[in-house]
């Protein structure tokens, strides 16, 4: 009996520790985003007291943390100026595959109930104002990483409630030297990352990182309820933003200019701007370039017609099916 009561106290006491170790591990992982946080405010402020930006500060009600599932999340985050209050509320801001110092092979961030806020709707037109009133954005973004072969694959969707969404899927080869400028960044705690993120070094080393990779194939998808439509009217019907609801119109008139886009291109581009409900392009490129060569005037220059573009991405639409 005696045994019994010493390994049941023995027992006891590891849980308490494990417990103990569970939590204390959560709250300081909290305290990395809050000082994460903490660190981005005072960079705002910086910029704003050197006349680089208005007086731009985050506010949020809680965060929590599961530190052992990598899963964080952010809840009431709002976006103040000095002058104005909050112009932009976010609901929550979830992340998953975060671990401080570490960037981890998979992903996903849940970004829910983005809202212009009261003081910044008061600001627009009476038209755009009632369009924003219950507008809400959401987006869901993801990655996956394979280190043995280099390839990146990233997706997200954005919605408007219902009414829209927008969604691109995109697989990228040769992604090391990108990633591994990832890895570096993520090292560095806060405020060393936020220095170098604004240092010219930081532009040209994901530069020259990001020039090596190849994109080799995606999707591209827009569904619309309405929302177009609805967008198209509250521009109509503001002054300041007349100009921007002729885009329709000079779109229509640039595609009936067309004499080089083949004809399935040309009626299915033609087709949705008469119906905008559905929208998908689809691609593989032909041949292995990389983005440092897409952007090289004498390599693209052997692609110069619209057919000869469509052959090498091998582009592919669907309208309103």
């Amino acid at each position: 009996m005696q045994k019994k009561v010493i390994l049941g106290g023995i027992a006891a006491f590891v849980l308490l520790v494990v417990v103990g170790i569970y939590h204390y591990v959560n709250v300081k992982a909290k305290a990395v985003l809050a000082e994460q946080i903490a660190v981005i405010n005072a960079s705002y402020a910086e910029m704003a007291s050197a006349g680089l930006m208005p007086a731009v500060a985050l506010s949020y009600a809680e965060i929590t943390a599961n530190y052992w599932q990598d899963d964080y999340q952010i809840s009431d985050l709002a976006i103040n100026v000095a002058g104005l209050g909050a112009i932009l509320d976010v609901a929550s801001i979830r992340v998953k595959g975060f671990k401080p110092g570490t960037l981890a092979d998979k992903g996903e961030v849940w970004i829910d109930g983005v809202q212009l806020a009261q003081g910044m709707r008061i600001l627009l037109p009476a038209a755009l104002a009632d369009l924003t009133k219950n507008l809400s954005l959401s987006t869901q973004y993801r990655y996956q990483y394979q280190s043995d072969s280099g390839q990146l694959h990233l997706q997200q969707v954005l919605s408007l409630g219902e009414q829209f969404t927008f969604n691109y899927a995109f697989t990228l080869q040769q992604m090391q030297p990108l990633w591994q400028f990832a890895q570096n960044l993520t090292a560095m705690d806060a405020q060393t990352q936020q220095t170098f993120s604004q240092s010219t070094d930081y532009q040209s080393q994901l530069r020259d990182a990001f020039a090596q990779g190849q994109l080799q194939q995606g999707d591209i998808v827009l569904s619309n309820q309405g929302f177009l439509q609805a967008l198209h009217s509250a521009l109509a019907a503001t002054p300041q933003t007349l100009e921007l609801s002729n885009l329709k119109l000079q779109l229509e008139h640039y595609l009936s200019q067309q004499t080089t886009m083949p004809a399935e291109i040309l009626d299915a581009l033609q087709v949705f701007l008469a119906d905008p409900r559905y929208l998908k392009v689809s691609f593989q490129l032909t041949e292995s370039l990389t983005f440092a060569q897409l952007q090289d005037d004498s390599v693209m220059a052997q692609w110069q017609t619209p057919e000869q573009l469509i052959q090498l991405t091998n582009l592919q639409l669907t309208v309103n099916p």
